[in-house]
């Protein structure tokens, strides 16, 4: 499984905690902005579109609480 770099784009090992591609510290990255979802409350990737748990749109639940 990988996950990509928000810096760079590219994908990278899922346990990685830093980009191989780039250096970017993905790690400190991603605990700055943890997302949860407003639906399961399940801990999301914060570029993710759809929550990988329950499936919900996530851009359009956030249109609805603003």
């Amino acid at each position: 499984m990988t996950k990509q770099c928000p810096r760079c784009e590219k994908h990278v090992e899922a346990l990685a905690n830093f980009c191989k591609h780039c250096g970017a510290d993905i790690a400190s990255f991603i605990r700055k902005i943890e997302k949860k979802c407003k639906t399961c409350k399940a801990f999301i990737d914060p570029l993710a579109k759809f929550c990988n748990f329950c499936g919900d749109d996530l851009e359009k639940l956030a249109h609805m609480g603003n």
